[in-house]
């Protein structure tokens, strides 16, 4: 897991997703070249990996939590294809868009 690079979520990926982005990275990306060195060492500030405990929960680390913001105790899940984002319910719900703010959106990325 880690935090979303646009918002204030937390992206969680299955192993095999985090490979995957990892690889497509690499494949990018010159180890020879300065802006995107550092660019690959931010990706990776405070990703962490974690694991399901017995139960089969997993332990959100407080300072992962608190980088986002999560107010109160309440979180939103949200399925994104390969991800989970992890929200607090508060700025999920400040992230929603209105009707005319998505239409917009769809036509000016070719929908």
């Amino acid at each position: 897991m880690r935090r979303n690079i646009f918002d204030e979520c937390i992206d969680v990926y299955p192993k095999d997703e985090w490979l995957k982005l990892i690889a497509g990275l690499r494949e990018k990306l010159s180890q020879f070249n300065r802006e995107q060195v550092r660019f690959f060492r931010e990706f990776f500030r405070g990703a962490q990996e974690v694991e399901l405990d017995g139960n089969g929960r997993v332990l959100i680390p407080r300072k992962m939590l608190d980088s986002i913001g999560i107010e109160g105790d309440e979180i939103v899940m949200v399925g994104q294809d390969s991800k989970i984002e992890i929200w607090g319910k508060i700025k999920y719900e400040e992230s929603t868009m209105n009707t005319d703010e998505f239409v917009l959106l769809t036509s000016q990325i070719g929908l």
